[in-house]
């Protein structure tokens, strides 16, 4: 039979190889979980700063947007105003300035 001294050596190491086991175990888990997290915090950082990109985009888009809404809304405004069209201008002027204000909105309506 096997002696009691034999059986608490075996014991022992078998609970010794357990507690290894489950330490590394614990380790691998935790590295991973760390490499998780710095994953995580760069993604955030770029995503971050990808926002502040496309805000300042954004931005200057819409800006240039509303200045070139302004410029084609109130070139025929000028024009059409009674004071300015009979006054400063002759007939012939007035009818080429006229044309070539159809002509502009034909195009840009086309497109």
């Amino acid at each position: 039979m096997i002696s009691i001294r034999t059986a608490l050596v075996v014991a022992s190491y078998a609970a010794a190889l357990a507690i290894g086991w489950t330490a590394n175990g614990w380790y691998r888990d935790s590295v991973a979980l760390a490499e998780r997290d710095a994953v995580d915090a760069a993604i955030a950082a770029a995503m971050g700063r990808e926002s502040r990109i496309a805000e300042s985009v954004e931005s200057k888009l819409s800006e240039l947007r509303a200045n070139e809404r302004v410029r084609t809304v109130r070139v025929p405004e000028i024009i059409r105003q009674p004071e300015l069209v009979r006054v400063c201008l002759s007939e012939d002027a007035i009818s080429s300035i006229n044309d070539a204000v159809r002509e502009l909105h034909d195009s840009t309506d086309a497109k």
